[in-house]
């Protein structure tokens, strides 16, 4: 169910390892812009849903959370898809 007072989308991850990363990054954003989101983790997706609270609708500042959610998303994907060895050190 849609619902257009919120910003929600899901990521997908090729491993457990870029999941935790994904995570581990959005949640530092999070405490930075003290800004905090709904996530929904589970094996290879995480569900991200954000908006503002006091007024129960999307903002600026969800707009740019959504925009820094991808990045990571992006970010993530490219240092492992880097990875050369195949072993991924946990974090």
């Amino acid at each position: 169910v849609s619902d257009p007072n919120r910003l929600m989308k899901t990521f997908e991850f090729e491993s457990y390892f870029e999941l935790k990363a994904f995570v581990s990054e959005i949640l530092s954003y999070q405490e930075q812009v003290a800004h905090h989101g709904k996530l929904t983790v589970n094996y290879r997706d995480v569900i991200v849903e954000v908006y503002t609270h006091d007024v129960n609708d999307v903002t600026e500042l969800d707009k740019e959370y959504a925009q820094m959610a991808d990045k990571i998303h992006q970010d993530v994907q490219f240092y492992f898809m880097e990875e050369q060895d195949g072993v991924i050190e946990e974090f």
